[in-house]
């Protein structure tokens, strides 16, 4: 892409105005609420299928380009957030790190306010900015703090997820720097920033998404375009975020997504392919807590019986704790060996969980077939149940038995 023709490159328009944020309420008086109606103002267009090919300049411009809100509204959003930075207590959701948990605001030791996240905000800024809505500066602040933190929050909503497109960072959003306690306000703003700005987010097809959203060459040449069509804001994005390579010399390279494994197809060739149910999304997308965490969450060390669950977590184990949930910790199985003692029913289906996650499959099985299922998205999706509490890793792992497990054995997949 020239940089001429990049200048050609424009964002819709859109006069929407005004609406909320579902999530959590923190004492205002009219709690903001957005709608899922409100999300679909706009249909959002559908990432490309594998095999897919195309120069980083037509990725841009074909795909890219579609997905960016309103130019009016990003600029809206942009002076919100350059002004609320500035607010002297003001709440920086960040992508959380080890000792942190989604949703739970936590205070550095220099007072700043953080509210550790995953990339729902990501999605959820991103279609509320799409669909056109904006807020008031006495509004934002409100937003800000509502937004959602965890993927399943945003599930009943239109995002760029449904529609197949995985949010990248062209900044990362993480470093490795874990020691939360010892940030300052200066590290808040940038993990800030970098989390949510829509200028420092471009989408990818879900189909490889890790590879295509970390080529360094193709993060580049969007840095590039962004630069060169809103240089006011990419200055002051980046005054506060950090810097990035720009590469406009990669608008030739070629972004190859290949096509499904040989798995993947042998499964499309039966009938149909992977329904929603074999998805993260769908794994912890649940509304409500599977009944036997009533009892597990009983245990007088429930907090430090779920880390050692979740320390080591992989997907094979993830999937064996699912299988060990449904098979042999049933209510009726714990009652019986502790009646009406659900202090020791909960000992007993711990210890039972301890021993069985480590489980392997060896032999063909819906199990297996169910790891095969969740291999797409396992590293973020096991980095979401390694912060959940009891309740929401057994009912997040239950759920690979309600969904994955008997996908898996409709489409006879092992």
């Amino acid at each position: 892409m020239s940089r001429k023709a990049q200048h050609s490159v424009q964002p819709t328009t859109s006069t929407a105005v005004a609406a909320g944020v579902p999530g959590r309420n923190l004492g205002y008086p009219t709690p903001m609420i957005i709608q899922p109606r409100q999300l679909k103002a706009r249909a959002i267009p559908q990432a490309p299928d594998p095999p897919f090919e195309s120069t980083f300049s037509d990725f841009v411009q074909q795909h890219l380009a579609p997905l960016w809100p309103a130019e009016a509204v990003i600029r809206h959003h942009h002076q919100l957030l350059m002004d609320y930075i500035r607010e002297p207590k003001a709440l920086f959701i960040v992508r959380s790190v080890s000792g942190q948990k989604r949703g739970e605001a936590v205070t550095t030791l220099d007072g700043t306010k953080l509210l550790p996240s995953d990339n729902a905000p990501a999605w959820f800024w991103h279609s509320v900015m799409f669909n056109g809505l904006r807020f008031d500066r006495a509004r934002f602040r409100e937003f800000v703090q509502e937004s959602p933190t965890h993927l399943f929050e945003v599930s009943r909503f239109q995002t760029v997820n449904t529609a197949g497109w995985h949010v990248a960072h062209i900044l990362d959003a993480k470093d490795g720097n874990t020691s939360w306690e010892t940030w300052n306000r200066q590290e808040a703003v940038r993990r800030f920033v970098r989390n949510i700005h829509p200028l420092n987010l471009f989408y990818v097809p879900k189909a490889d998404w890790q590879r295509v959203g970390g080529d360094p060459e193709l993060i580049g040449y969007v840095a590039w375009v962004y630069s060169e069509l809103w240089p006011d804001m990419w200055a002051e994005l980046t005054e506060v975020a950090g810097t990035q390579t720009l590469r406009p010399d990669a608008e030739s390279r070629v972004l190859r997504i290949d096509a499904p494994s040989e798995t993947s197809r042998s499964v499309a060739l039966r009938g149909r392919g992977p329904s929603n149910r074999a998805s993260w999304d769908f794994v912890l997308g649940a509304r409500r807590s599977k009944p036997i965490t009533a009892i597990l969450s009983q245990h007088p060390a429930v907090e430090a019986r779920t880390a050692r669950l979740q320390e080591g977590l992989t997907l094979e184990r993830f999937v064996a704790l699912g299988d060990a949930l449904y098979n042999k910790t049933r209510k009726s199985m714990l009652q019986k060996r502790a009646p009406e003692n659900p202090r020791r029913q909960a000992e007993i289906a711990f210890d039972l969980l301890d021993a069985w996650i480590t489980k392997t499959y060896s032999k063909p099985s819906g199990w297996t077939g169910a790891i095969k299922l969740l291999r797409d998205g396992a590293d973020e999706g096991l980095d979401q149940v390694r912060d959940l509490d009891i309740h929401g890793l057994a009912t997040s792992a239950l759920r690979v038995v309600d969904g994955p497990y008997r996908e898996a054995n409709e489409l006879g997949l092992t």
